[in-house]
């Protein structure tokens, strides 16, 4: 005969489902003692036990270990059992609710698993663990995405008539068999970076139109009055992940944070895809502040 389980609230039942190890009240913190009318009985079965996957098992894992053993149900009049057990609480384990009353429960009760399978539980529960903090992080690293997306497809800022402040040689990325140098430029609201072949063409200017993006304030054309017909303005050595040799930096990371927020992915995988953001991240933003 199947039983009604029942979780209790301080206003009364707020999910019931069965089993037919018999009734199990759960009891939150806010209610003292249950209703005069609720029996406590025996406990009912641990079903992560009987789907042979740890109690920090994901939706999707439970899920698939479920079908698994559906395909064994006709081996054997035991597997067969075990799979009917199974599926009584396959809803529990599938609903976050009843999930979180029937870990509650669980923990509860004396802890009958073996040594093997207690250690593979809590090293488990450290790996969700991990993989909550790693989703907190992609998190983070999609607004960095979203940030610099916008700021790549908003409007330019444009100064005109910007003062040049200072002019001084500075080196720019080459190696030691091919240095090269540049001229760092500052003006009232910004600074930027030329190849020396491009600062020859301004090395006379006292004034300049310039143009920046709006929210990173990176900037992305240099003009010059004087400009010949047909010249097009300069873009400045800095700058670079905007533009095709470096674009593909930002890409990668999307690509990556897209991957690691998906919800059916393991918590291994999502670790994984939280450090590899994270290394982008630093490459992006060493391009971002040194290209």
């Amino acid at each position: 005969m199947r039983a009604k389980v029942g979780y209790y609230s301080a206003v009364g039942i707020r999910q019931t489902f069965s089993t037919a190890a018999g009734p199990v009240y759960f009891m939150p913190p806010g209610l003292r003692s249950p209703p005069a009318a609720v029996q406590t009985t025996p406990p009912m079965s641990d079903y992560y036990r009987l789907l042979g996957v740890p109690r920090a098992a994901t939706p999707a894992e439970i899920k698939r270990a479920y079908r698994e053993l559906s395909e064994q149900a006709a081996d054997s009049e035991a597997a067969r059992a075990r799979q009917q057990a199974a599926a009584e609480g396959l809803p529990t384990l599938t609903d976050p609710a009843l999930r979180r009353a029937y870990d509650e429960w669980l923990r509860q009760q004396p802890d009958t698993r073996p040594p093997a399978m207690r250690a593979r539980d809590e090293e488990r529960e450290q790996l969700v663990g991990y993989a909550r903090v790693a989703r907190k992080v992609l998190l983070g690293l999609a607004v960095f995405v979203l940030l610099l997306a916008l700021d790549w497809a908003l409007p330019l800022r444009e100064y005109t008539r910007e003062a040049v402040l200072e002019r001084r040689v500075v080196s720019v990325g080459a190696s030691m068999s091919d240095p090269q140098l540049g001229y760092a430029f500052r003006t009232p609201h910004t600074s930027f970076q030329l190849h020396s072949r491009q600062a020859l063409i301004i090395r006379d200017a006292n004034y300049l139109t310039v143009w920046q993006t709006p929210l990173l304030r990176v900037v992305r054309l240099i003009d010059v009055p004087e400009r010949r017909t047909g010249q097009l303005p300069l873009r400045p050595y800095n700058g670079a992940i905007y533009q095709t040799s470096f674009g593909w930096v930002p890409v990668l990371l999307l690509l990556c944070t897209a991957a690691g927020l998906l919800p059916s992915i393991s918590p291994e995988l999502r670790i994984n895809l939280a450090v590899a953001g994270s290394l982008l991240l630093l490459l992006t933003l060493g391009v971002l502040l040194f290209f």
